[in-house]
């Protein structure tokens, strides 16, 4: 009996440690960062890149920077559109986002914030019909529309932290700040 007691008491302490460093690598993760695109962002390994094909509000295809890790049927993804034809900040583009990313699932959680004043965003949480979660935001500034995507198990540390972790920076590599605090932003009229 006080064998059997001290295994299940060492295979415990076993998964505690093992749990731990788990937790402590998945919340080390380096902010990886592009100043050529300026965005910043927490992804689970050093992303790819490829370009891609992206599908405006107009129906027009215009060619996009897509930043990616594939980590079996996880995807953690930063999609970086530049949109020079358009306005510097399209509330339209960051809606028009929004509206396809619902059609992927069930929105469990739909926000629509702004990244800073003057700068629109959406942030939804949607279970797709496979089970598992998509996470995004996405956001419009100075001619770029910004997409972060996370499709993960749910619970999926990863997934929120790419979600959670999307910087927008200005020319010099710093965090964009148009002013003071955060807040909901209604569309143009």
């Amino acid at each position: 009996m006080r064998a059997s007691l001290n295994i299940l008491t060492l295979t415990f302490l076993v998964l505690l440690v093992a749990l731990q460093v788990a937790t402590t690598q998945e919340i080390d993760a380096p902010l990886y960062r592009d100043l050529e695109y300026r965005f910043a962002a927490i992804f689970p390994d050093t992303p790819q890149l490829r370009e891609i094909s992206y599908l405006t509000k107009d129906g027009a295809s215009q060619p996009a920077q897509q930043f990616y890790v594939e980590q079996g049927t996880h995807q953690y993804l930063v999609t970086v559109v530049a949109l020079p034809a358009g306005p510097a900040i399209d509330y339209y583009a960051v809606k028009h986002v929004a509206d396809q990313m619902r059609l992927k699932g069930e929105v469990r959680f739909e926000y629509d914030d702004a990244y800073d004043p003057g700068i629109p965003g959406r942030q939804l949480n949607i279970l797709q019909s496979d089970g598992r979660q998509l996470r995004v935001s996405t956001y419009m500034w100075d001619h770029n529309l910004y997409i972060a995507e996370a499709t993960a198990a749910p619970g999926d540390m990863a997934a929120l932290k790419l979600e959670q972790s999307l910087l927008l920076l200005d020319a010099e590599g710093h965090a964009l700040d148009t002013g003071s605090g955060n807040c909901p932003i209604a569309p143009p009229d």
